[in-house]
């Protein structure tokens, strides 16, 4: 363990302080990207290019969450079909499936 905060703090991921019991780790915001503290190679980047295009939320995703929190009041659970949905959001059935994966 020791040896992964090591390097998680010289990769500039996480920032030690002194504290009063000791030191203490956060992370470092923004967090660096993996290219920004390791060298990739060309597989690497694109690899990386692909995690980010899949994983960076859309709007229709954005728009979905925002279905959880209708007048502030927080929701656990909504009830609708995938064409009320697409509706709701503004794009077509396939992408609102997507939207909840």
């Amino acid at each position: 363990m020791d040896d992964l905060v090591t390097l998680l703090v010289a990769a500039g991921v996480l920032l030690e302080t002194p504290g009063p019991a000791g030191t203490v780790l956060s992370p470092v915001r923004p967090v660096p990207r993996p290219g920004d503290v390791f060298p990739l190679d060309d597989t690497e980047w694109q690899a990386l290019a692909d995690l980010e295009r899949r994983h960076t939320p859309g709007r229709g995703t954005a728009a979905v969450i925002g279905l959880f929190t209708p007048r502030g009041v927080r929701l656990t659970e909504i009830t609708t079909s995938q064409g009320r949905l697409a509706r709701a959001i503004g794009q077509d059935t396939e992408h609102a499936r997507q939207c909840v994966l």
